[in-house]
């Protein structure tokens, strides 16, 4: 029978994977879940020491919150497998071989990972327990007699990489196997390095160097013979020459871009958008009925028209192609609000905001968004501290209180990483196929939400959308017909969270 040991820092996450995958077990397990969401353990080895050992059955499993077991039989087959094994050490679910010429063929068994499910493969696939050297510490089993001998070492791992590659490094010296079973899971997140890693690299490199000449991992590899900052040095030259090689393909690229932006065509419609610019402003009415004329042009009708065939019972919007034919007419982009308002039901949508000392702004923006005509119960929003100085931390946790809003999440970064890297970890969390970034310092109209929605439920082509700004528009050229341009302002947009991931 299993113990099992989560530590988690997001219920979300544990309760969407690992639990989930769980409750749907057929035979009886214990389950223990640790909340660190307020980081009282600094190190997983610390918590998983605690409360190992006061587990009473035979096997212990250590598992991340992110993964599924991928059979309703998971534990009851692991167990029969691991029953069979008369040395067993540690036993996972990956790891690395000490055979093989490179990690690609040293890699045991298959891990499908990735936010989308089942959206890449690691490993190669095994039928029978195989001895390996480490094991990847997604999920690992111990058996309680072992454990109860050999803990985690919470000097070497003081954070939270490496502890299962220390462990199984220990157990070869009590003459015992570290094995992969051939059990399958999905884990949501991949392996992400920080400094704190290679630190902890260089502690079991200094710790097992008389018994291993070579340490294999689902990260890397590393010999114990030469210094790690050398080996890391190493690691950059090749990055450097898969960069300059990056490179020089961009290079070539700019030169296409430079030969359509020197083109006669490119001069002539550049041209023709900065007129139209200049005699007919932004907002103006003069602009309004040139806008007006050009798409019924375009489309060969009004766009009542438009709306009126939009609201047909033959009408079906989970499935509106780009181009929408009736009565051998064309029409393109057809504005159906209207319809949408009776007929559709909404998506949900992840709004993201990043924060660094935006305390005077961030109750204009919250007020703004309370105050949007899309219905609130499907809005998901996410403000990311870039470690503040001020009281906006203050401010945001005084929002949560009062918020009306499915989901309010605060992440407190404990340095500024950049809007960009700021963007990138709170996608993480994010549920909805649609992504909204704002600036702190936005104010947004009340039906801007709405309206962004409803032009990319209707355009399948496009993957991301900015709306304007007031009372001034960035300074760039943008097609007058379609609507176009070549770049998005930062400040607002909406992006689809499957192409964001897939671009990384």
């Amino acid at each position: 029978m299993f113990s099992i040991i989560c530590v988690y820092n997001n219920k979300d996450i544990l309760e969407r994977h690992l639990l989930k995958s769980l409750k749907k077990q057929t035979t009886e397990f214990e389950l223990v879940t640790i909340d660190n969401t307020n980081q009282q353990f600094k190190s997983i080895a610390k918590a998983f020491n605690q409360s190992g050992s006061k587990i009473n059955n035979k096997y212990i499993m250590f598992v991340h919150q992110d993964v599924e077991l991928l059979s309703n039989k998971w534990l009851e087959e692991a167990e029969k497998h691991l029953n069979l094994i008369k040395d067993l050490g540690i036993a996972g679910v990956a790891g690395m071989s000490e055979t093989g010429k490179t990690n690609r063929e040293r890699g045991r068994n298959i891990i499908e990972y990735g936010p989308d499910h089942r959206l890449w493969e690691w490993g190669n696939k095994i039928n029978a327990p195989e001895l390996v050297q480490t094991l990847d510490e997604c999920l690992v089993i111990i058996p309680k007699t072992v454990f109860q001998n050999l803990k985690f070492d919470e000097e070497v791992c003081e954070g939270w990489h490496l502890y299962a590659v220390d462990y199984c490094l220990n157990v070869k010296k009590m003459n015992l196997g570290t094995y992969v079973i051939p059990m399958y899971i999905y884990r949501r997140s991949s392996c992400l390095l920080s400094s704190q890693y290679y630190q902890t690299i260089e502690k079991i490199i200094t710790k097992h160097k008389d018994h291993v000449k070579w340490i294999y991992t689902t990260c890397g590899e590393w010999n114990t013979f030469t210094d790690v900052v050398k080996q890391f040095s190493y690691e950059l030259e090749e990055k450097n020459k898969t960069i300059e090689l990056l490179t020089d393909s961009i290079k070539r690229k700019e030169k296409e871009i430079n030969y359509i932006y020197n083109s006669l065509f490119w001069k002539v419609w550049n041209s023709y958008g900065r007129l139209i610019n200049t005699i007919l402003p932004q907002g103006s009415k003069r602009r309004k009925l040139y806008t007006f004329f050009i798409k019924k042009i375009k489309r060969n009708s009004f766009i009542e028209d438009s709306d009126k065939w939009a609201k047909t019972e033959t009408a079906n919007v989970s499935s509106l192609p780009n181009i929408y034919r009736m009565n051998n007419r064309v029409y393109k982009n057809v504005t159906i609000s209207s319809f949408l308002n009776s007929q559709y039901d909404y998506p949900s949508i992840d709004i993201i905001i990043v924060t660094y000392n935006s305390s005077k702004f961030v109750e204009n923006l919250y007020k703004t968004i309370m105050a949007s005509n899309y219905e609130l119960k499907k809005l998901n929003i996410t403000f990311i501290d870039n470690n503040s100085k001020d009281n906006t931390l203050e401010l945001l946790n005084g929002l949560r209180v009062r918020h009306k809003i499915s989901n309010f999440n605060i992440i407190e970064n404990p340095k500024n990483i950049g809007y960009g890297g700021a963007i990138n970890h709170a996608v993480l969390s994010c549920k909805s196929n649609y992504i909204l970034v704002l600036n702190p310092d936005i104010e947004l109209h009340p039906d801007c939400i709405k309206i962004l929605l409803e032009t990319a439920l209707l355009d399948k082509t496009a993957y991301i959308w900015e709306p304007r700004q007031l009372p001034y528009e960035h300074p760039k050229f943008y097609c007058p017909i379609t609507l176009e341009t070549i770049w998005s302002s930062g400040a607002a947009f909406l992006i689809r969270r499957d192409k964001f991931e897939e671009i990384n």
